[in-house]
């Protein structure tokens, strides 16, 4: 089978409906906005002790490796769709890249750029990520902060570096577009009242995603002085059920479905790693999404050292060189405070706040929440003569198994598109 489609996103949708994609015989062009392909889910570690508890993330990191070697995905990083033009023969895609001033290449990953740099914006992206190569934050830059500095040019043995590198702009020609955009975590300063930004021990749950996933078998040490954490807080629901209006006029009053599991299986991984942790996981109410979610909560409220406490806290205080959390007590009654050396919040899930011009490219329609609308009858299909497909969390909250399943379902549809040319 031949075909061409562009996929808007490379996080875990964007890279499973390519590799789907591919496995048909289709060619897919996946367009990241971001230097470095695999989303999120490229930072989040796995989560299995005696056993795995299905959180995917394992294979996010097979799918940046595989989709790199097929030469039926052309990977396209720091990219934009910038216009789209439908007629009979398919879609016509405007694609704009910023330039990378890093050649990956002609990079050696020397790391003598990263060593020279004063302002420390050049590094190795996450490792589960690729390119693995030297990246540039050219935000950061001196060059982009009105002063002249070419210090990593000069140093890189092999020319891999060229900070004169201008835009370019071309078309792709598809037969499909699929719409991959995902979600960002919920920014939790927005929530000043648990402190985060303020006290270093108060970490997002992207935070201790990461910082597990480098760590290894280590337990959770602190960002403060690198000891050991002994009492940890989860604060469940920081950013969904909320009804807030944000600064893009949407509220998020719906639940992120992910939270409670991801809180849990991060909380059971750190009892794994260090026993004599003792954990309180602060909750409204246990959203029971995922296969075995009540075996597993069971699991954890049978081990002494794991507490579910019903109620949000009110806010976050410093105590003593701990973190004060204020609560009321709906079990027992009355506000109560206790002291914890962590806490965790338990970020949702908002829209990609690029959504909405999309949207107007592609002439569909998002929800009143800033996601893509659905289609209806259990198709990933959309407006646009038949041949707009919409997967993953772009459509609303998702975990990496209801990625990976649309993505698959998506390519499929796509195929017997194709086939019908």
């Amino acid at each position: 089978m031949s075909g061409k489609a562009l996929i808007i996103g490379g996080g875990i949708a964007g890279l499973s409906a390519a590799m789907e994609l591919s496995r048909r015989g289709i060619e897919a062009h996946v367009v990241e906005s971001q230097a470095v392909i695999g989303g999120h889910a490229a930072s989040y570690c796995c989560k299995a002790t005696d056993r795995c508890h299905k959180c995917y993330a394992c294979l996010v990191t097979q799918r940046i490796s595989q989709v790199k070697l097929d030469p039926e995905i052309k990977l396209h990083p720091a990219c934009e769709v910038t216009d789209i033009r439908y007629d009979e023969k398919g879609i016509s895609a405007s694609i704009s890249q910023n330039p990378l001033y890093i050649d990956m290449e002609k990079c050696i990953s020397c790391g003598l750029c990263d060593q020279e740099c004063p302002q420390n914006c050049i590094g190795i992206a996450d490792p589960n990520s690729a390119p693995t190569e030297y990246i540039m934050d050219i935000a950061r830059c001196l060059n982009s902060l009105g002063k002249s500095c070419d210090i990593c040019q000069k140093k890189c043995p092999v020319d891999a570096i060229d900070l004169n590198i201008q835009p370019v702009t071309w078309r792709i020609d598809a037969d499909a577009v699929v719409v991959a955009t995902g979600f960002v975590p919920y920014d939790p300063i927005q929530k000043g009242t648990f402190g985060y930004g303020e006290f270093p021990n108060v970490i997002s749950a992207i935070d201790l995603e990461s910082t597990l996933a480098r760590n290894g078998t280590a337990a959770l040490k602190l960002p403060s002085n690198g000891e050991t954490a002994k009492e940890i807080a989860f604060i469940q629901c920081v950013g969904s059920r909320y009804d807030k209006v944000e600064t893009d006029s949407h509220t998020n009053i719906y639940c992120s479905r992910v939270c409670c599991g991801y809180a849990l299986r991060m909380a059971n991984l750190i009892l794994d790693r260090a026993p004599e942790t003792k954990i309180t996981v602060f909750f409204m109410d246990l959203q029971h999404f995922g296969k075995n979610f009540d075996e597993f909560v069971d699991k954890c409220s049978h081990n002494p050292n794991f507490e579910f406490m019903r109620g949000i806290p009110a806010k976050a205080a410093a105590r003593n060189g701990n973190i004060e959390l204020i609560y009321e007590d709906f079990a027992h009654g009355g506000v109560k405070s206790k002291a914890f050396d962590a806490v965790v919040l338990s970020v949702g899930m908002r829209p990609n706040p690029n959504n909405r011009a999309l949207a107007g490219l592609l002439d569909i329609a998002l929800d009143k929440f800033g996601f893509f609308a659905g289609g209806g009858n259990g198709s990933s299909v959309t407006t646009a003569g038949e041949r707009v497909f919409r997967v993953g969390s772009c459509l609303g909250p998702r975990n990496i198994g209801e990625c990976l399943n649309e993505a698959s379902a998506a390519a499929g549809e796509i195929a017997e598109l194709v086939e019908g040319f």
